[in-house]
C-alpha cells in the first residue's frame, strides 16, 4: 500500500511539474522556442497583449514573438524553428529589418500558441 501512494505521489508531481504544461504550447513546438518563450513570458511581457504566434511560410514555421500593448513602439520578432532571428517587424516608424524577403515570409494563418 505505502508502495502504491508513493508511486501516485511521484506521478503526480512529474506530470504537475511539466514546463510544457504550464506554458500551454503545443507538443510539436520546437524545444529552443519552447525556452524562447519561457524567458519571454518571465522578462518581457510585463502587460496584456504579449503573445507568440506560429505561422506556416514557403520556408517553414516561424515564431512570431509580438509586444503587448502597453509599448507603442514595440513590434515582432520572428525567429524560424531553429532560434535564428529572421526578422524584426514594427517598432518606431514601422521598421522591417528582414534577412529573408517579406514575400518569403508570407505571414497568413496565424496561430497565437501562448499570450499573456
Amino acid at each position: 500500500m505505502k508502495k502504491t501512494i508513493i508511486i501516485l505521489f511521484a506521478a503526480c508531481f512529474y506530470f504537475a511539474c511539466k514546463k510544457d504544461d504550464d506554458l500551454g504550447l503545443p507538443t510539436n513546438t520546437p524545444a529552443c522556442i519552447k525556452d524562447k518563450v519561457e524567458v519571454f513570458k518571465d522578462t518581457e511581457a510585463i502587460c496584456e497583449g504579449y503573445h507568440v504566434s506560429k505561422f506556416n511560410t514557403q520556408i517553414g514555421n516561424v515564431y512570431a514573438f509580438t509586444d503587448g500593448n502597453c509599448v507603442s513602439d514595440g513590434g515582432s520578432r520572428i525567429f524560424d524553428e531553429q532560434c535564428n532571428l529572421l526578422c524584426f517587424l514594427g517598432g518606431i516608424g514601422g521598421i522591417s529589418n528582414c534577412i529573408v524577403g517579406a514575400d518569403t515570409l508570407n505571414l497568413t494563418s496565424e496561430v497565437i500558441i501562448w499570450s499573456k
